[in-house]
């Protein structure tokens, strides 16, 4: 009878070294695997979405805060879902999509006929430009900077100076201070404006009274949410005309003093007004009760 051979020690079909070596292909291949993003995350440092962002301008080529008090600065928020936006009164638009192109963002809102275009235009300060676009045209009044609140005290920024205009050209310090009693009274005007909701022409009426140095603004329209910019402003002399600046203490406004400003002049018996708020920069007939 053939005796059976005898049960031999199991031995592993694999060995320590061709253990580590499967290993060390699983963690590359797990390392090498491309990363899912978002369609809101950006790979840089320009991400947009989930922070909270202040309102600022840009004067002489440099970013400065407002004139405003900074409880009454305009605030931006943006989530994948709201943008909140405080530029003329607080509003919360819904997300449709944002869209990371070529050197900015697109931030698509449900229901709106305007999207936000926007880019970083400094990387160290945190500073955006948010480009209200309708119709392939720019809305500048409803466009601006902001700043990360993250890296606003940081970034040490100056205030705007409300003194100089346009073309940068100071003030007289006494100018401001007197201020012909004749301009005294009640004025108001009814004319067409550019609406803030569209690109349509809507009708509004301004009524402005004027005591000593200061004037208080209030305007009426169909639409509450077209109003903005009521309340005081302060007098300044400019050669044949006073001009009215918002002072940001009051009412809901952009922080472009120049966008929210009014001149008014007298020639005869006669007095006009002009605004970058009216249809066109144009002197128009002002009416004095």
């Amino acid at each position: 009878m053939k005796k059976n051979k005898p049960l031999t020690k199991y031995t592993p079909i694999m060995n320590y070294k061709t253990i580590i070596i499967i290993l060390i292909l699983f963690i590359s291949c797990k390392q090498n695997k491309p990363e899912i993003k978002s369609e809101h995350i950006s790979s840089d440092n320009t991400v947009i979405i989930n922070k909270e962002y202040t309102e600022i301008i840009k004067q002489n080529n440099e970013f400065k805060l407002s004139c405003a008090k900074p409880e009454n600065y305009n605030h931006v928020k943006l989530t994948d879902k709201i943008l909140h936006l405080e530029i003329v009164e607080p509003i919360n638009y819904e997300v449709n999509k944002i869209e990371q192109l070529n050197g900015y963002y697109k931030v698509l809102l449900k229901n709106e006929q305007f999207y936000y275009k926007v880019t970083n235009v400094d990387d160290k300060l945190g500073v955006t430009y948010w480009e209200n676009i309708s119709n392939n045209k720019t809305n500048e009044d409803l466009s601006f900077y902001a700043i990360e609140n993250l890296k606003l005290k940081s970034a040490s920024l100056k205030k705007e100076d409300c003194s100089s205009d346009e073309n940068n050209s100071s003030l007289d310090s006494n100018s401001q201070n007197n201020i012909p009693q004749e301009w005294d009274g009640d004025y108001y005007l009814k004319i067409k404006v550019e609406s803030i909701q569209s690109d349509d022409q809507i009708d509004m009426a301004y009524f402005i009274n004027i005591n000593k140095n200061n004037a208080i603004l209030s305007i009426s329209c169909t639409n509450p949410n077209e109003i903005y910019c009521e309340g005081e402003y302060s007098l300044s002399q400019k050669d044949e005309f006073i001009h009215l600046i918002h002072t940001g203490e009051t009412g809901i406004c952009t922080s472009n003093i120049e966008d929210s400003s009014f001149d008014i002049k007298k020639e005869g018996t006669q007095y006009y007004i002009r605004s970058k708020r009216f249809i066109d920069y144009e002197w128009h007939k002002l009416n004095k009760k």
